[in-house]
């Protein structure tokens, strides 16, 4: 008879957390993945110190069978699985859902609006049996081998909800969490910047508050389901209805300036990947004045759109 016990990480896991880790990839791997991409992967914990680090982040669980570790996972920042293993001979006996079914209550305890992971050709049509989505397919690099993987999620909160609002400074994670909704619930995507603004002006200029409220009703008419996501507190609010579900991003300064730097070419709204690095000249003091600014676009004003919203609200972090 074999007992199996789910418990958290403690001091001395590591190396065999490890092995189990390196096993698993070894055995299961090849049959989605080159050799190469194998041993790449399978490297990743020969550096025992950093993977310890990693374990120690987050919310790591243990599936013991007779007092031996037969399957892990990682939660970081109560919102990405990190990780989740399950050794050969442990396979299909259930582990890998105990260890995400409570990963996943521990999320949604947080408040967690979404739960994502990176996942491989190996583990997306697990997590993918377990209601996430495929947001996006990604290359990474282990030791100079590229290596497939997915970018999936799970809508945790309101995941009937047909309507959406995502409002906060730029590059607080707007356009990431729409992607991200869209991916859970089919939810057609405007991004106000594409609209508040005159077209072909030499130096930006407000669209007429009209002409923009037009544009956005005819948006919401024309798609069932929808999320419209901006820094525009006067837009939002025209935009908001009873069942809508706000979503008030407001990450530190340093983690917006950091983002901006660092995102993706948006080609909606820039020409060229040269010309989006050029505009943070202008962007990034912008950011740095969002506490302190006046007006629709300021953290005032959507702090309190957000506290009398009439519908279901959702703020990161929490408002005091």
């Amino acid at each position: 008879m074999t007992a199996e016990i789910l418990r958290p990480y403690q001091p001395g896991d590591a190396p065999l957390l490890a092995a189990l880790y390196q096993t698993s990839v070894r055995t299961l791997a090849p049959a989605s993945y080159n050799p190469a991409q194998v041993d790449a992967w399978a490297s990743y914990p020969e550096d025992l110190a950093a993977f310890e680090e990693q374990l120690e982040t987050g919310t790591l669980l243990v599936a013991e069978i007779n007092h031996t570790p037969a399957a892990f996972g990682l939660l970081e920042e109560n919102d990405h699985i990190a990780l989740l293993y399950t050794h050969p001979h442990h396979t299909r006996k259930g582990l890998a859902t105990l260890i995400l079914t409570e990963l996943e209550t521990l999320a949604r305890n947080q408040h967690q609006l979404l739960l994502d992971t990176d996942a491989s050709l190996v583990s997306k049509p697990f997590f993918q049996h377990h209601h996430f989505h495929t947001v996006s397919q990604e290359t990474v690099e282990r030791n100079g081998i590229s290596i497939d993987r997915y970018h999936l999620t799970k809508l945790l909160l309101h995941p009937t909800a047909t309507r959406w609002l995502i409002l906060g400074n730029s590059a607080s994670g707007k356009s990431t969490t729409a992607r991200r909704i869209a991916a859970c619930t089919g939810a057609s995507i405007l991004d106000l910047d594409t609209i508040a603004w005159k077209p072909n002006t030499e130096t930006p200029t407000r669209r007429d508050l009209t002409e923009t409220y037009h544009l956005i009703d005819t948006f919401t008419r024309q798609n069932p389901s929808w999320i419209i996501e901006g820094c525009y507190e006067d837009l939002i609010q025209h935009a908001a209805t009873p069942d809508s579900i706000l979503i008030y991003l407001n990450p530190d300064t340093e983690t917006c300036l950091h983002r901006a730097q660092n995102r993706a070419h948006e080609p909606h709204k820039y020409p060229t990947p040269e010309a989006q690095q050029n505009a943070l000249a202008l962007l990034n003091p912008w950011i740095t004045q969002y506490p302190h600014r006046q007006g629709p676009m300021s953290q005032q004003a959507h702090r309190q759109t957000c506290q009398n919203h009439p519908g279901p609200k959702h703020a990161t972090p929490p408002l005091t």
